[in-house]
């Protein structure tokens, strides 16, 4: 048996308001707890969410693990997490906007875009980002390359990234 987390992931969408098994990194063992925000892939992405539950599970090869947390300690208590599923059942809302009320705007998650490119020969892509190994979207946007991206991305030399950063 290997300790997992159970996590609330930060998409607010019917189909995934449910708990996600986690694998708990070696060097996280000892510290994570239920109520504490992590980050962790969800899909093609880098997502925030909240454990709610440590528990144990037989070795399995898909389960994903966490990436990093983002507290030392729990920002929700137990009390504040069966009042965030007491409010996500009675009112209707999803579990993670429940949790996200308890927290100051501070502490809510942002996330970032960026591109990353992934086909280190092209000279054309070094150009486009001037030299950088990330290129933020917004940038991206404002110079007008999104257009000059749109093929690179779809040949896969170039890759949309999304990353958690804390506000």
């Amino acid at each position: 048996m290997i300790p997992i987390a159970k996590v609330i992931v930060d998409v607010p969408a019917l189909q995934v308001d449910r708990p996600f098994d986690y694998m708990i990194p070696e060097a996280l063992l000892e510290v994570m707890r239920p109520g504490m925000r992590v980050s962790v892939p969800f899909g093609n992405r880098q997502v925030q969410g909240f454990v709610v539950e440590i528990a144990e599970t037989e070795p399995n090869p898909k389960l994903k693990t966490i990436e990093r947390t983002m507290d030392i300690l729990p920002v929700l208590n137990t009390e504040l997490m069966e009042l965030g599923d007491y409010l996500a059942e009675d009112t209707l809302a999803f579990r993670v906007t429940a949790y996200q009320a308890m927290l100051p705007a501070a502490m809510r998650a942002k996330y970032e875009k960026y591109f990353v490119i992934r086909d280190e020969s092209d000279e054309m892509l070094w150009q486009l980002f001037d030299g950088l190994e990330t290129l933020d979207f917004k940038q991206a946007e404002v110079n007008n390359l999104l257009p000059k991206l749109k093929k690179p991305l779809q040949d896969g030399s170039v890759e949309i990234v999304y990353q958690v950063k804390i506000k």
